[in-house]
């Protein structure tokens, strides 16, 4: 479970560092939703001093809200994969066990065992 908390810390850090690196705050759909989001502010009355602090403020909560989302599903994904490696040894055993031993509900010969 430690392992899972730690994988998880790191890769919602790599995903935040590569969305934080695209948001250079030059390209057109950065500047349309800062621009969006300033209406939004100023709609709700926030002062106009503000608004280019508030919009910056919700772009980086929306980056990590979408960072914490790709960290988690890199953190199911080992999960999945994890279990597959668990479960292979597994089904290879019940085979194994399948060909040496009758089927359950067989009964059993008398001399048997």
């Amino acid at each position: 479970m430690n392992l899972l908390s730690i994988w998880l810390e790191r890769h919602v850090e790599l995903h935040a560092q590569a969305l934080t690196a695209t948001q250079d705050g030059g390209g057109a759909a950065t500047l349309d939703y800062l621009r969006m989001v300033q209406g939004m502010l100023a709609q709700e009355g926030v002062p106009a001093t503000e608004l280019l602090a508030g919009s910056y403020e919700y772009l980086g909560r929306a980056v990590q809200a979408q960072a914490a989302m790709l960290g988690f599903r890199d953190g199911f994904l080992a999960v999945a994969v994890a279990c597959l490696v668990a479960v292979l040894p597994a089904l290879a055993l019940r085979r194994g066990r399948s060909a040496e031993s009758p089927a359950p509900g067989t009964p059993l010969r008398a001399g048997a065992g």
